[in-house]
């Protein structure tokens, strides 16, 4: 809010620096004297402190200087802050302000009548301080009578003609224009027929809308039966009638205090005052009392107020629990005496002079002992306060028994830790979440050849080899930011002598009570023994790959040769019986030669493809059975694997089946088709065979030495751990099962 010139409330007038300014303060207390004084002379005031009631009124008296007052009201000996301020005001036109730590009414109530510009509560802040002193200054300023400006009628007392030489008069007409209160005359009946306007802000209505009328016409019926009743006790008893009455003002609730008086046998002065603001601050005044109260009573921890003396003066139920004690029993009693320990009295000493003579608030981790002697650790806070009445100490306690044996019990893990860390032969490693170090157990300097001192600079990534160096950051950046079990990596280590090792490394994430990463503990072993180990391993496993797949291809080609020769032999035969037997032994020679050049061919020799391996052998044994296109071979084969040891059997059952049904199924057709089909259910392998031949009915198996081929379907069936059905009315069909596992 701007006055007419547009400076703010509260700050410097610009016309007069707060350098030219003196200020006279009021304050008992030598400690709290001193720094408020520091504060206010950082603002560039002058201050003049005086330590009583009545060298404040000496010191007012004696500089014609003084701009303001700073007015502590408990003044200890001697006249109190509220009387000394009478004192000046009487003849002194000057704003004065009261410094109080005290809320309670009968405090406040002490500087009623006193046309001061507001209260300071000490605890507020030098800010505030400072703030209340600039718009005190501004204020009084704006309120000095202005007559080239004044409003006609707006102060008919004030106006009223001076006598000539009377000087006397003239003074009344100054005190009376600084009064920032309203003042007015009234009748028997209640008329106004003269008034003064301190504060014109403050007036109800305008002059014209209430001079020479009655209350009742003006104000509201409540309060202006309240005026009424006052002037009645006044005019008929002679005795000062106090009351107090609200109005709405521009649209803002006003609180105002009115004193009236007899003046003459059938009028009276009324002198009201606007208490807005002193009833918002004594409200609050009450407010923050009864929260420091309810405060200190239900805080968490143990505290006691105590005074100068060292005596103890209050204390709350946390600090009579944790001591043992009732509070008459601690009450002005010494607190040395009631809680200190033979062997802390010296460090009490310590803390009372902290406290009382140097103004320090003091912290202390020590011992204290109850009522029945036994100790207990505490954590001590000391705050000193400077009240109206005095100096104190704000004592906070706080039992840390649990936490000291936490701590206790975490040295001796970190003691077990590093002994632990110091004693191995792995690298035990401490980094923040950018790999920074934290901690290294010896070993890790004496492997990378450089100083401790030197490792707290660099960052663990620093001696990774090169080539391993993007891919650890990568997987540490990762795991920090995802979080995990625990990270495992094996890279290369740059060593002191320019070479390397190989390092098996864990990372694990530590975690805070919010579980939030804060540290990573890595642990790594030299494994380049191990290493170098795994490579001849590798080399010797690659040599026996080698060979297999030699072998593979050896009995193959073997296997190929034999079914050559077989064939070869079968078609030079003119018996026909022979002829067939021979084909029979070539086709399945021609099926375990498919089975090895798929072994061969594979990258892992157990584990096979059954599209792979049963497409190819269908199709070649359907051709070496039947060199021309009569008989047509379809496969319907599900992808997956199998082992070799199943496929071998499943491949010469195949084989088994095409050679019945060529032989047998297609012997008086010509012509005819073979369906192969497998596929996974649940845990097992299903195969199904089908023709389109004769089926069973002409002596399917009664040929070839009593049915050898269904008989070596049998075996190889069992073999694999599976069965198999078949039907033969319009051709065969063969539905054989097996467990995947084998």
């Amino acid at each position: 809010m701007a006055n007419q010139s547009g400076q703010g409330i509260g700050q410097p007038d610009p016309e007069t620096p707060c350098e030219q300014r003196t200020l006279l303060l009021v304050e008992d207390e030598a400690p709290v004297g001193a720094s408020k004084r520091k504060w206010l002379e950082r603002a560039g005031y002058r201050v003049v402190v005086a330590g009583s009631g009545e060298q404040a009124v000496e010191l007012a008296a004696g500089h014609a200087d003084i701009d303001l007052v700073l007015m502590d009201i408990v003044l200890g000996e001697g006249i109190d802050g509220a009387e000394a301020a009478r004192h000046i005001l009487q003849s002194k036109d000057i704003p004065l302000l009261f410094l109080t730590a005290h809320t309670e009414p009968s405090y406040i109530d002490r500087t009623y009548g006193i046309a001061s510009y507001g209260y300071v509560d000490k605890r507020s802040g030098d800010a505030v301080l400072l703030a209340a002193v600039a718009a005190a200054l501004q204020l009084h300023a704006r309120r000095q009578p202005d007559s080239q400006h004044e409003p006609a009628g707006e102060r008919t007392m004030a106006r009223a003609p001076a006598a000539a030489g009377g000087s006397a008069r003239r003074r009344e007409q100054a005190l009376l224009s600084a009064l920032p209160d309203l003042m007015f005359v009234l009748d028997r009946e209640g008329r106004h027929i003269d008034y003064h306007a301190g504060d014109p802000a403050s007036l109800f209505s305008q002059p014209e809308a209430f001079m020479n009328r009655s209350v009742t016409e003006f104000l509201p019926p409540e309060v202006a039966e309240l005026w009424l009743q006052s002037l009645q006790q006044v005019l008929r008893n002679g005795e000062t009638a106090v009351f107090e009455y609200s109005l709405e003002i521009a649209a803002r609730q006003r609180h105002f205090e009115g004193r009236m008086v007899p003046c003459g046998a059938d009028e009276a002065l009324a002198v009201v005052r606007d208490v807005t603001e002193w009833k918002r601050v004594t409200d609050e005044l009450r407010a923050e009392s009864a929260r420091f109260r309810q405060l200190f009573r239900d805080a968490p921890v143990a505290i006691a107020l105590v005074g100068s003396d060292d005596c103890i003066v209050s204390a709350n139920d946390i600090f009579l629990g944790m001591f043992g004690y009732e509070l008459d029993e601690v009450r002005g009693r010494n607190i040395r005496d009631c809680i200190v320990p033979p062997e802390a009295q010296a460090e009490g000493e310590a803390i009372f002079r902290a406290l009382f003579e140097a103004g320090e608030r003091v912290y202390s981790e020590t011992r204290r002992a109850r009522k029945d002697g036994t100790l207990v650790e505490v954590a001590l806070t000391c705050t000193p306060m400077y009240l109206d009445d005095g100096a104190y100490a704000y004592a906070m306690y706080q039992d840390i028994g649990e936490r000291k044996r936490a701590e206790w019990a975490l040295r001796e893990s970190e003691a077990m830790f590093r002994s632990i860390t110091e004693s191995t032969s792995d690298i035990v490693l401490l980094l923040d979440l950018e790999g920074r170090f934290l901690y290294f157990n010896p070993e890790q300097p004496a492997l990378v050849g450089v100083s401790p001192a030197e490792l707290r600079e660099r960052t663990a990534f620093d001696f990774v080899h090169p080539e391993d160096r993007e891919r650890v950051m990568n997987a540490f950046r990762e795991y920090v930011a995802g979080g995990g079990e625990m990270l495992e990596q094996t890279f290369r280590l740059l060593t002191g002598d320019g070479g390397f090792v190989w390092m098996d490394s864990r990372a694990t994430l530590l975690r805070d009570e919010d579980a939030r990463s804060t540290k990573v503990l890595v642990v790594s072993r030299n494994v380049t023994r191990y290493k170098e180990y795994e490579e001849r391993i590798a080399a010797l496993l690659r040599q026996k790959e080698i060979l297999l797949k030699e072998t593979h291809h050896r009995v193959k080609n073997h296997m190929g040769s034999i079914a050559s020769y077989l064939a070869y032999q079968a078609d030079d035969q003119h018996d026909e019986f022979v002829h067939r037997v021979l084909r029979e032994a070539a086709s399945r020679a021609q099926g375990m030669m498919v089975l090895y050049d798929q072994l061969y061919r594979a990258e892992q020799q157990q584990v096979l493809s059954i599209r792979d391996y049963l497409v190819p052998l269908l199709e070649k044994t359907v051709a070496l059975l039947q060199p021309t296109d009569a008989v047509t071979a379809q496969a319907e084969i599900e992808d997956f694997e199998l082992h070799s040891k199943l496929l071998a059997p499943l491949g010469m059952v195949i084989t088994e089946l095409v050679t019945n049904s060529i032989k047998h199924g297609f012997r008086d057709m010509g012509s005819g088709a073979i369906t192969v089909s497998a596929y996974r259910r649940d845990e097992k392998a299903v195969v199904v065979y089908s023709d389109d031949g004769s089926g069973m009915r002409d002596g399917f198996e009664s040929e070839d030495g009593g049915g050898f081929g269904l008989q070596l379907i049998d075996m190889l069936v069992e073999q694999i751990g599976g069965a198999y059905t078949s039907s033969g009315d319009d051709g065969v069909v063969y539905v054989i099962e097996f467990p995947l596992s084998g």
